[in-house]
């Protein structure tokens, strides 16, 4: 447990520090809001910058809950190692230079520049930090 918290501790630590500027158009994607609402499974964090893969590991269950009312919820083994606000905007990606959808955590207190680029598709969720040479996870909804 304690490797997973301390590897997301290192991931808020990266974005808290890029510096990357960007353009936030408030008009919200209400379907991918809708889409992300549920409970995700972790299953795999890649680093770019290393080309290092962590894969989920079988005894440990890692999960994320995304609430309506904008409230998320992590938890190892069911106890709560991170709890707090989410929001969903759209923004540049440096990746592609368009407007896509972007997660950011406790919103209230980190800029529009650290954030993850999210798609959802089937029941897979990947967040693509946006920044370069950042992390990719990615999750597998819960049913």
């Amino acid at each position: 447990m304690k490797p997973f918290i301390y590897l997301f501790t290192a991931i808020t630590l990266f974005a808290a520090t890029s510096c990357k500027k960007e353009t936030v158009n408030p008009e919200k994607d209400p379907q991918i809001e809708q889409q992300l609402v549920g409970k995700w499974k972790f299953e795999s964090l890649f680093f770019a910058s290393t080309h290092t893969l962590y894969v989920a590991i079988p005894s440990q269950l890692d999960m994320v809950e995304f609430k309506a009312d904008h409230k998320f919820v992590r938890t190892t083994n069911a106890d709560i190692t991170q709890q707090g606000n989410y929001d969903i905007i759209r923004a540049k990606s440096i990746f592609t230079q368009k407007d896509d959808n972007l997660l950011r955590f406790n919103p209230q207190s980190i800029t529009p520049q650290e954030t993850d680029i999210i798609s959802i598709k089937g029941d897979t969720l990947t967040m693509l930090q946006n920044v370069y040479d950042g992390y990719v996870s990615k999750f597998s909804k819960v049913k």
